[in-house]
Parts: C-alpha cells; structure tokens; sequence
C-alpha cells in the first residue's frame, strides 16, 4: 500500500510539472518578442533598391527585428508622455502633411509595414510613422489645436507634458575652397539625439524615382539628420528653439531632401513653400559645385547664410542650435537659458577650432574626427579655453547625446559615418572611434568594391604599421598589447573574407535570375562585413598610434 501511494504521488508530481512547468533560472519571453538587444557600434549597412514600396519592403524585411525593438522603446515613451488617443491623433496629423507634402514617404513606409508583417511583426502604418517622427514629437509637439484641414478633432492643449528638449543639440560645420585641404567642399555634423534613437544602421538606397542616396538613421526611420545623395547633394541639420507649429515634420524633409532634390536651390525653394514643423531647423549644405550655405529655419522665419556674412574669414560656415545670421537674432531665445548656453558655448569652440584650420586651409576628414572628439571647450564671454573637462555639455566629444557622427564630401561621393560617442569611450558598449568610409554611386557593385578597396587600404595601413613596430622591438608592444593588436587584425581580415563571399554570390545572383530582395539582401550583408573590417582595422591603427606617441611623451606604457 505504502508503495502504490509513492508510485501514485510520484506520477501526479510529473503530471503537476507538465501542467504548470516550475520556472527555470533565466526567464523566456513570448514567442512574437524578439530576443533582447543592443546598439552595435558596427552598424549594419542595409541595401534597397526599386519603387519606394519595394526599397520599404526590402529594409522592413532586412532590418525587421531592430524596427520592432526600437518601435517598442519609442512607442512607449510618447504613450508615457502623451497618452494613447492623442498619440495616436497627432499622428494622424503629422501624417496629413506628410502625405500632402512628401507622398512618397508613405510608401516606403507600408513597404516597410509589409516587410516586417513577412517577419512575422505586425506594425501599423502609424506605428512606422511614429518611428518617423519621434524626436520632433517628443521634443517640440505643438500645443496648439489641430489645423482644421487635417479634420482631425483636437484634443486637449499638452503644454504641460514634459519634452526631451535637451536632447536636439546637434553642431555642424561646412568648408570649401581655400579652408580644405583638397579645396573641395566638406559638410559634417555629431548627431546629438535621444539615447534611445541610437540603434542605428547605414541605409544605401537606389530608387526607381529621384537619386541614390545614403544615410545613418536609426531603425525604423529613413533619413535621420544627414545625408547625401549621387547628385551630389549633402546635407546635415541642426535643430533650432522656435514656436512649434503644426505642419511638415522635420523627420520628412530628412527624407524629401535626400531622395529628391539634387542641390542646395532645390531644397530651399522646397523648404521656402512648405508649412515647417518640428525642430525646423538650420540645413548647412553643398553640392558639386563647391558652394556652401546654410538654410537657417523657424516655423515662422528663415534666411539664407554664406561664409562672411557672420564674420567667417574663409570659406566656413558652423551652426549648432540658435540661429547665426544677423538679421534673425531677435528670434532666439534669451542666451542666459542653460539650453542656449550650451548652443552658444559649443557654437564658440567649433568656431574656434573650424576658423584656425580654414585660415590655414587644413580642414579634412582627419580633422573633423579629431574636433568631434575634443573634450576642451572655448568659452566665449571669458575668452578662455577649458581642458579637459569630458563633463562639461559644452565639449564637442558630448556624452551621452553625441549619438552618431557624418562627414560628408559631397564632389567625390564618399560618406563617413560613425556610431557612438566621437573619442570611442561612452556610447553604445564598444563603441569604437572611427568611421565607415562608404563612396556612393548608382549601383550596388560599385558601392561594394569601393567599400572593398577601402576595407584592404586600412587592413594594409595597420598591417605595416604593427609589422614595422614589432620589427623595431617598440617597447610599449608587451605581450598583452600585441595579442590585442593580432585580435583586431584577425577580426579586420575575418570580416574582409566575409564581404568577399557575401560579393561573390550577390554578383551571382543577379545573373542566376534570384528575386531582386535576394540579391539586395546579400549585398547588405557584403557591405556589413565591409564595414567591420574597416572599422576593426582602424582601431588597429589607431590603438598603435596611440600607444606610440604616449610612449614618446610619457615613457613606458603599463
């Protein structure tokens, strides 16, 4: 009997197990929640091609895990601000205009919409437009009814719902001429925005409609804050502090811009007729003919700005967040608001830096990246430099909001795009300090043996380097920092291997006939494994570099 009862107990244990499993260790997420993750430092670069449907679907489909992660932080954070009726109306609202304004941009994104849904993620168009639009919704939503002609029915004035408005703080510079070293143009920008908006990748587009173009935008969106495109087009943009308004988010002039227009002129007069909205903003721009300007914006004013009209002496131009041409200071805010400040105070040390190179025409890429990672700033009321202080929201090198970084020349189509802080410390975990060097053109094949050949020049560059150190017996080379070094060169040529394989078949596909998703599918991933060679290979070189000149200042690394 004793026994019987044991068995009995003994299978209504297992039994109670199957019906109610006891909790492992680590918990499991439902099945439709993706695995948790996080930003890469080396951004995977998602190729589209096609109609502007067709370009939506291929980066929904390519990129559909990342759009549904950032969707889920997004999302949540302006339900937490705003609620969900007036989320979801204001989206209706920004939508209006976009429509109106830019139609195309509706496409890409029920693109986008259909390629996750074949993912297996169910995404509303106004979900992939929230995505759109974020930072201007978070950062400056009107509080003003809704424009009738959306026939959208108001809700209540959110003048009392907080906003991330510190985060817009973006700073820019353009050169040209007699300030390059080259004499050819240069646009740049750190992108300062939202932590959360960091998740980003490098988007390489070739529609049937408008220009190739490229651009670093988190996921989900399109264009975010910069881009160029193969007319030769580029462009970057600060956010300004003015009256929000209802109207042309600034998220779809990001978009407009890139696919559509093929110069400054074109752009302006684009800006000129449209109602602006959100962060409006100042568009610093350039184009093949080497001109440089800047479009500085309100929802209520704008003025063109070229080099010397605010006092430049070469061919520069700067711009954070308050407005630089004379003729629209009345329309900043009070420089006393710590928001301005910080504007003021960064604005003064990137014209300190910009006008010492452009007078000596020393501006190149190697001098954007190291301004970008300066932790000094000027300040220009003292007139007095502060060293050092990786604290201070007024150094260039910002933690946490410089989130990504562009470098643009424009005459020779090459893009530079980096994510995360500028010196390589802070954002996101393995943030790296340098660039992926991308050169545009009108296909894919083009684009991936240019990215091939940039990938072997910076393998070769620190290959050399570390070989002549080690030949040389460099005594800061211990064990420990040469085994780093051979890590990075190993994981620079592992990479390079892979963007040759991922090349080969994409080539083929074409040839074999597979669906074009196929084949811009594996040219993304040809070029992802271009880019980490790039970078793994820089960081190489950087590192000895480094390492070398604090051994010649300091004496022995430890």
């Amino acid at each position: 009997m004793k026994r019987k009862l044991t068995v009995l107990l003994g299978m209504l244990l297992i039994l109670s197990l199957l019906i109610w499993p006891v909790p492992t260790a680590a918990a499991t997420s439902p099945s439709d929640i993706p695995p948790a993750q996080n930003t890469s430092a080396m951004p995977p670069v998602i190729v589209v091609s096609g109609s502007n449907y067709e370009m939506g679907y291929q980066y929904g489909e390519q990129a559909a895990p990342l759009i549904y992660r950032n969707l889920a932080i997004l999302k949540s954070n302006v339900i937490k601000a705003f609620g969900e009726e007036t989320t979801y109306k204001d989206m209706k609202v920004w939508s209006y205009y976009a429509d109106k304004y830019d139609p195309g941009l509706r496409k890409w994104l029920e693109g986008m919409q259909a390629g996750v849904k074949k993912k297996g993620y169910d995404i509303s168009y106004l979900d992939l437009l929230l995505l759109t639009v974020y930072p201007a919704q978070m950062w400056c939503r009107p509080d003003a009814p809704y424009p009738d002609e959306t026939g959208v029915k108001s809700s209540l004035a959110m003048s009392d719902i907080p906003t991330a408005e510190g985060y817009h703080s973006c700073h820019a510079f353009a050169a040209t001429g007699s300030a390059t070293k080259d004499g050819k143009p240069i646009v740049s920008i750190s992108k300062m925005v939202p932590i959360e908006t960091m998740h980003s990748l490098i988007l390489i587009a070739f529609p049937d409609e408008g220009y190739s173009f490229v651009a670093n935008p988190y996921a989900g969106a399109i264009v975010q804050n910069s881009g160029m495109n193969s007319s030769g087009f580029a462009w970057v943009l600060t956010a300004q502090f003015g009256p929000p308004a209802w109207g042309v988010v600034t998220e779809v002039y990001f978009h407009y811009l890139n696919q559509y227009c093929k110069s400054p002129i074109e752009a302006y007069e684009y800006l000129e007729k449209t109602p602006r909205a959100g962060v409006t903003g100042a568009f610093v721009t350039s184009d093949v003919s080497g001109n440089i300007s800047v479009f500085e914006s309100m929802s209520h004013v704008f003025e063109t700005r070229v080099p010397g009209d605010a006092g430049e002496t070469a061919e520069f131009l700067v711009q954070t967040n308050h407005l630089i041409n004379p003729s629209l200071q009345e329309h900043n805010l009070p420089p006393y608001i710590d928001l301005m400040a910080n504007s003021y105070n960064r604005y003064a040390t990137a014209w300190e830096y910009v006008k010492a190179a452009a007078d000596k025409g020393e501006i190149d890429f190697d001098f954007a990246k190291k301004m970008y990672q300066s932790d000094d700033w000027y300040n220009p009321d003292t007139k007095k430099w502060h060293y050092n202080e990786p604290e201070s929201p007024n150094v260039l090198n910002n933690f946490p909001e410089s989130v990504t970084q562009s470098i643009f020349f424009p005459v020779d189509l090459i893009a530079y795009f980096q994510v995360g802080t500028p010196s390589g410390i802070g954002l996101p975990g393995g943030a790296t300090g340098e660039y992926v060097k991308l050169k545009l053109a009108d296909d894919p094949v083009t684009v991936t043996e240019s990215a091939d050949k940039a990938a072997l020049e910076f393998y070769s560059e620190a290959r050399n380097l570390f070989a002549k150190e080690l030949n040389r017996n460099a005594p800061y080379l211990t064990f420990l920092v040469a085994q780093s070094i051979r890590e990075m060169l190993d994981e620079a040529m592992i990479e390079y291997e892979r963007g040759m394989d991922r090349a080969g078949f994409a080539y083929l596909a074409k040839i074999e006939g597979r669906p074009v998703n196929e084949q811009v599918a594996l040219w993304s991933e040809a070029l992802s494994h271009y880019a980490k060679a790039q970078l793994y290979s820089q960081m190489a070189t950087t590192r000895l570099k480094t390492l070398s000149s604090k051994y010649t200042v300091l004496g022995p690394v430890t």
